[in-house]
C-alpha cells in the first residue's frame, strides 16, 4: 500500500532534474536588438549617400521557421549634382526574412535645397541581405509634392549596417 504514495512522490522530484523545453515567445522585449549606423550610397538618376543611425531587432520564429530582422532608423541623405548639395532628412523601417531577402524598406525623405526649395519623396526598396547587415536594393522613389523637383525614378542602393556593441539578446528559440 505505501509502494503507491511513493512512486508519485519520486516522480514528483525527479520532475525538477527532467530540462525543460523553453515556450517559444515572440514578443520585440525578448528579441535581439541593438543600435546601428547605417552608412549607404543611392545610384539613381544622381548620386546620393546617405548616414541613419537606429535600432535593429532579430528573432527566429519557430512558428515560421522563418529568422526575420527588422529596423527604424533617422537620418540624413546627400545628393550631389554637379555644384549642388541637397540634403534630405528621412525616416526608414525595413523588414527582412530567411537572411537573405529584405522584403521592404520604406523611406521618407525632405530633399530641401540651399534656395528653399523643397520636395517630400517616398523611396520604396526590395532586394538582398545578408543576415541583415549588408544590403543590396532596388529602389523606386515617388514624389509626393513638388512634382519637378529632382525627379530621382528607379535605382540601386547598397547598404551597410554597423552594430554599435553587442546584441542585448542573440535570438530566441
Amino acid at each position: 500500500m505505501n509502494f503507491l504514495f511513493i512512486i508519485p512522490a519520486v516522480l514528483f522530484a525527479q520532475s525538477d532534474s527532467i530540462p525543460k523545453k523553453k515556450l517559444h515567445r515572440s514578443d520585440l522585449s525578448s528579441c535581439g536588438h541593438n543600435f546601428i549606423i547605417t552608412p549607404a550610397y543611392n545610384r539613381t538618376k544622381y548620386n546620393s549617400f546617405e548616414l541613419s543611425f537606429g535600432r535593429s531587432y532579430s528573432a527566429n520564429w519557430n512558428a515560421f521557421l522563418v529568422e526575420t530582422f527588422g529596423q527604424y532608423q533617422v537620418g540624413i541623405e546627400v545628393l550631389t549634382n554637379n555644384d549642388k548639395i541637397i540634403y534630405a532628412p528621412k525616416f526608414s523601417a525595413e523588414l527582412s526574412v530567411f537572411k537573405i531577402i529584405c522584403l521592404s524598406r520604406l523611406n521618407l525623405l525632405y530633399y530641401l535645397n540651399p534656395d528653399g526649395e523643397g520636395s517630400l519623396k517616398y523611396k520604396h526598396e526590395i532586394g538582398l541581405t545578408y543576415r541583415g547587415y549588408v544590403n543590396l536594393n532596388y529602389c523606386t522613389t515617388f514624389n509626393l509634392t513638388n512634382k519637378s523637383y529632382y525627379d530621382l525614378g528607379q535605382g540601386i542602393n547598397l547598404q551597410l549596417n554597423l552594430p554599435l556593441g553587442r546584441r542585448k539578446f542573440d535570438r530566441i528559440y
